[in-house]
């Protein structure tokens, strides 16, 4: 039997490196354990999928769906029936909702699929190729476990059971098989996943669904030859590790947190680890993170801070008083905080949102970052129950270059965002989007993250500053002002009133030879704010009022405005052609105490000695600037990938204090 399994990506010319098809490695491992003839081909390249039907006609075609690749899934299952009908189409993946209702209402939208599967795909996948091995043909009213098909009467047909939860240990490695190996030697971003499951049931993410609440681990010694042998094979120094709470696994991870630091040490591999530690914090994750504080972040995320919300989300957050404490604790041992939070969800507010993010500026917390809702398919926000029961109003929009060109057809991705509900409306979404980008410029970035800690030490409102640049500070600026403006426009007219405006769009900016607006609008306009010199100077100049509104002590003023004009303006890298590797200033300020945060008075701060500070750029910085990205593509294009390129420390100089 000949098998394609795809785990699509789109391809066109300013997509980003992709990550290896993991999903589809594990399904091929498994298919080839228990029927070893078979010929399997794992595809990522939609061209080459149909380039390889129409040379070896396959049996059977197994698409793993997600936002990302739905509608270029669909569109390829389409034209695969009209080549040979005969052909079984099966769908799985985390966009396949596990509810009857929604799955039938699946399949009778997208009939070129002629099964589905939800949750977990190793043993429904075995079920379904087997059954098309011993009887030669696929029949729709043939109860097959683990798989839903469309009967011949239109109902749906669907058997499930707790057996259909593989035991991990019977999962074959399809790294260490080598069906991944392509895909590492072509530089595509590596995938480790050392467990499986996840205790929580936030109602917003793929992972509550109760089919996946049962934690179960690869074999540790499987794990760690999985990741060497990624590291000999790959041609890409990123990894990421899949785990949704790493350290619940206690001394296990630590092994492999220390095997991974190791490596690092020995060879640079991998030179960022992306990563998400558990999300109620113990001893043993506060280990692993002090092991891998070179490579990840301590993030904390809470999503809402309101009781009334987080109970509607089904989410379990750690208490607040805990947050400070382990936000101090990671100050201590110099490594990076950050958390995320989400505006749409049921029963969140726009007062109260506000609030909570102003919360998180007090904590000190070294990153914020703030989404707006969307509705992702497979979670039980998106079912149609909870949007008519949450009210939401839904917008839709094209998610990061997912577009491309395939057997001369345009296929295009879309994603809805929630803009309005029974507790706020499309003017409120508006407002947030625009506190978000100066969120996004003062601590996702960091810029001003430094000066909001010294005024909140000093007793300073620190925290405001960005609701005054998003309202007052912005207004008064007339460069500044336009560039905001510009956001609010390109924040309105991503939106679409339904999917088919959206691709039709996208469609007539290739059509035209037109770039097709890029969608990280806080980075683009981040940029755009930050690294246009003019602009800069009102956003400092704004910052200025704001500190003369909230103190009129002489001398904090004097030392903030000596921390803005003689370290942190000089700090900004430009990312020109000329950016010189090193800047020299002055100061009055004692930099190590800034540095170290361990400070409570202006008078440890300046202590009437002239000081030099040497700025030095990082090598991220450099690295970027190596690679001359900045010259070859528009400019919106420009300020999103050197966001997703550099670190938020390669975006500021490191200062050190020389004499």
């Amino acid at each position: 039997m000949i098998i394609y399994l795809a785990e699509l990506s789109h391809f066109n010319k300013y997509r980003s490196p992709n990550v290896v098809p993991l999903a589809a490695g594990y399904l091929a491992a498994t298919i080839r354990k228990y029927f070893p003839e078979s010929k399997i081909k794992i595809f990522r390249d939609p061209n080459k999928l149909l380039e390889s039907v129409r040379s070896e006609m396959p049996d059977f075609v197994g698409f793993s769906v997600y936002l990302w690749s739905e509608k270029i899934s669909s569109f390829c299952a389409e034209k695969i029936k009209k080549i040979n009908n005969n052909i079984v189409i099966a769908a799985g993946g985390a966009s396949i909702d596990d509810l009857d209702d929604e799955m039938h209402k699946y399949l009778k939208s997208h009939i070129y699929y002629d099964v589905c599967v939800s949750n977990e795909g190793e043993i429904p996948l075995k079920n379904l190729i087997g059954n098309l091995s011993e009887f030669g043909k696929f029949e729709r009213d043939k109860i097959i476990e683990g798989c839903a098909t469309l009967s011949s009467d239109g109902s749906l047909n669907r058997a499930i059971s707790k057996d259909l939860i593989p035991n991990l240990s019977e999962i074959p490695s399809p790294y260490l098989g080598g069906f991944l190996d392509q895909f590492l030697e072509d530089g595509y971003i590596p995938i480790l996943q050392s467990m499986r499951g996840c205790p929580y049931s936030c109602s917003f993410c793929v992972s509550g669904s109760p089919f996946w609440k049962k934690i179960r681990s690869f074999d540790l010694n499987r794990v760690l030859s999985e990741f060497d042998y990624i590291k000999k094979k790959t041609k890409n120094d990123f990894l990421i590790l899949t785990d949704e709470n790493f350290g619940i696994l206690k001394e296990r991870d630590i092994k492999i947190a220390e095997h991974m630091l190791n490596s690092y040490r020995d060879c640079g591999f991998p030179s960022r680890l992306y990563f998400y530690p558990a999300k109620i914090i113990n001893d043993f994750v506060l280990m692993i993170m002090e092991i891998l504080s070179p490579l990840g972040e301590l993030s904390i995320s809470f999503q809402s801070l309101d009781d009334s919300v987080k109970k509607n989300i089904k989410r379990t957050n750690i208490n607040y008083d805990e947050f400070i404490n382990y936000i101090n604790w990671a100050k201590k041992r110099n490594i990076i905080t950050s958390t995320e939070m989400i505006f749409g969800l049921p029963g969140e507010t726009v007062s109260g949102y506000l609030d909570s993010l102003e919360k998180l500026l007090k904590s000190g917390v070294d990153r914020i970052y703030s989404y707006n809702l969307r509705l992702l398919a497979g979670t039980d926000l998106a079912t149609s129950k909870s949007i008519e029961e949450n009210k939401f109003k839904l917008r839709y929009r094209l998610p990061e270059r997912t577009y491309g060109i395939y057997n001369g057809n345009i296929i295009t991705e879309t994603e809805n965002v929630v803009v309005g509900s029974a507790g706020f409306n499309f003017e409120d979404y508006l407002k947030i989007r625009k506190y978000g980008l100066f969120l996004e410029l003062s601590s996702g970035r960091g810029y001003f993250s430094k000066l909001i800690e010294i005024m909140i030490k000093m007793g300073l409102p620190g925290e405001k500053l960005v609701k005054y640049l998003s309202e007052e500070g912005q207004e008064r600026n007339k460069k500044l002002n336009n560039i905001v403006g510009q956001f609010i426009k390109a924040a309105k007219d991503e939106l679409f009133d339904n999917p088919d405006e959206c691709m039709e769009f996208v469609k007539k900016c290739i059509l035209r030879n037109d770039p097709v607006p890029e969608v990280k609008l806080n980075l683009i306009y981040t940029g755009k704010i930050i690294i246009n010199n003019d602009v800069a100077k009102e956003v400092f100049s704004a910052v200025k009022n704001f500190i003369d509104e909230v103190t009129d002590d002489v001398n904090i003023i004097d030392l903030l405005n000596d921390y803005i004009n003689n370290i942190l303006s000089k700090q900004i890298v430009r990312f020109n052609v000329d950016e010189p590797d090193v800047i020299e200033s002055e100061t009055r300020i004692v930099w190590d105490k800034i540095m170290a945060g361990n400070f409570t008075s202006i008078n440890e701060l300046i202590d009437g000695k002239i000081r030099k500070i040497k700025l030095v750029l990082s090598n991220d910085a450099n690295n970027y600037l190596k690679n001359k990205m900045l010259f070859a593509v528009p400019e919106e294009t420009k300020y999103q990938d050197l966001y997703m390129s550099v670190s938020r420390f390669g975006l500021l100089r490191h200062a050190k204090e020389i004499c």
